[in-house]
């Protein structure tokens, strides 16, 4: 017999994880030769309190749990200067201790090498009377650790604590800069070949790059999530260009997830419509203009004022082709709903006015475009940058 253990574990850490693996990883204790109590945590502080507690009875104290369980084990231990010995088996959301000790994340083969290695030493550090095992912090965001919800990291993992320092930004002072884009004046963008977006987002970046090296600001980002994947964006190609960052595309978050998670955060703007350049309302080829620009933000307002949610008015020479949801048709086809409409974008300087009746779609435009239409318009740009 190896002594006596005291096994802690957080059951709610990543997922509750644990739950599915308890019997097997007590069952490697017992047949290591340890004798073995259990103590699942039964809130913050407790596996702090248990470690305090059980320290001088045991031979070995093993915790379970995330980097904030532990914390609390080592916290305990450090108070009371406890010399025992502590395995750790990482069931968290992100466990970046373990990771950085390249710990198992096999929680069985984790709890088989805590039976069969040897101790080593890690520091620990004390700030403000504080004991902490991996980081220190202060400052802004220090206390996202803490604030995230563990429901919200059981779903997100690590994504979940950038979101909740995304809450933070609105107490940090922010520094308004304008930029000034002239879009009509960059060479070929009014002629609206298919790698407009790419002359756009390029000058734009350039323009906001300048300024950020004159204000020593280091990183740039933009707001592109992994629904844009699923379309031609040539603008992507300026953005890696440039190395301007895509941290919803990193984290992997589709539109839907991003309104979620933001009504999740009580964040105002969770269902806020999806708003685009107006010169993708124009079918590749025709001529932008200012004039033609203005018919189309005047009538896309219009709609807007209505009530419709997602709209689209796409300009096909003269004629207008509107776009919103299929569960929105009924209202616009309303007799003075329909006919107030058709009089106004006349008055706007359309000649026609039609209904897509697929409804709304993002870069429904990019849809008279073939793949060799778009292999061509890549080519180009690299041919431009090589």
């Amino acid at each position: 017999m190896k002594g006596r253990m005291l096994f802690i574990f957080n059951p709610r850490s990543g997922k509750g994880q644990i739950r599915n693996k308890l019997m097997d990883i007590i069952d490697v204790f017992v047949k290591g030769g340890y004798e073995v109590v259990v103590h699942p945590t039964q809130g913050a502080k407790d596996a702090e309190k248990m470690a305090k507690i059980m320290a001088e009875e045991v031979d070995l104290i093993v915790c379970s749990g995330g980097d904030g369980t532990l914390d609390e084990v080592v916290t305990g231990l450090m108070e009371i200067g406890a010399s025992v010995p502590l395995g750790y088996i990482p069931a968290g959301s992100t466990n970046d201790f373990a990771n950085s000790l390249e710990i198992s994340r096999d929680m069985v083969k984790a709890a088989q090498d805590i039976v069969d290695g040897h101790l080593f030493s890690v520091d620990v550090g004390s700030f403000n009377e504080d004991n902490f095992i991996y980081v220190a912090a202060f400052g802004m965001f220090t206390d996202v650790s803490y604030e995230t919800s563990q429901d919200l990291k059981n779903i997100l993992g690590h994504v979940a604590y950038v979101l909740e320092g995304v809450k933070r930004l609105f107490d940090i002072k922010s520094y308004h800069m304008k930029v000034k884009s002239e879009e009509l004046e960059i060479e070929g963008f009014s002629k609206n070949p298919p790698n407009r977006c790419y002359l756009c987002k390029k000058e734009l970046f350039e323009k906001i790059g300048d300024i950020a090296k004159k204000n020593g600001i280091e990183y740039i980002a933009e707001g592109s999530n992994m629904d844009d994947n699923g379309d031609y964006r040539p603008g992507l190609i300026a953005v890696k260009e440039l190395g301007v960052k895509s941290p919803l595309r990193e984290a992997k978050l589709t539109k839907a997830e991003i309104r979620e998670y933001s009504k999740e955060l009580g964040l105002p703007t969770w269902d806020k419509q999806s708003f685009a350049c107006l010169s993708s309302r124009f079918v590749y080829g025709e001529t932008i203009s200012e004039e033609k620009l203005g018919m189309v933000e005047k009538a896309e307002q219009l709609l807007l004022d209505y009530g419709f949610h997602q709209v689209r008015v796409r300009i096909h020479g003269s004629l207008a082709r509107i776009e919103i949801m299929p569960e929105e048709f009924p209202k616009l086809l309303e007799k003075n709903v329909r006919e107030d409409i058709a009089k106004k974008f006349k008055e706007y300087g359309f000649t026609y006015v039609t209904m897509d009746i697929l409804g709304y779609r993002m870069g429904s435009m990019n849809e008279t475009l073939g793949e060799n239409d778009k292999t061509t318009a890549d080519s180009s740009l690299k041919g431009k940058n090589e």
